[in-house]
């Protein structure tokens, strides 16, 4: 288990809370843009496997008559 991390009761200290909120953002707004790539790139492979399967669906018939 890891020790709480302390603030020192300074300036630093101030501007090190102070920036806390926007580092939180930052990286909020970068974990939604990785989301939205990858459920955009999912979709494209969740596609692609259905044509795929379409596609041997179709040959394994064909090769059975």
């Amino acid at each position: 288990m890891t020790a709480p991390f302390r603030i020192p009761p300074s300036r630093a200290g101030c501007l090190h809370l102070r920036h806390r909120p926007t580092v939180a953002r930052r990286g909020a707004d970068l974990l939604e843009q990785k989301l939205r790539i990858l459920r955009a790139r999912h979709e494209h492979l969740r596609r692609a496997e259905e044509s795929a399967a379409r596609r041997w669906h179709d040959r394994a018939g064909d090769a059975g008559t």
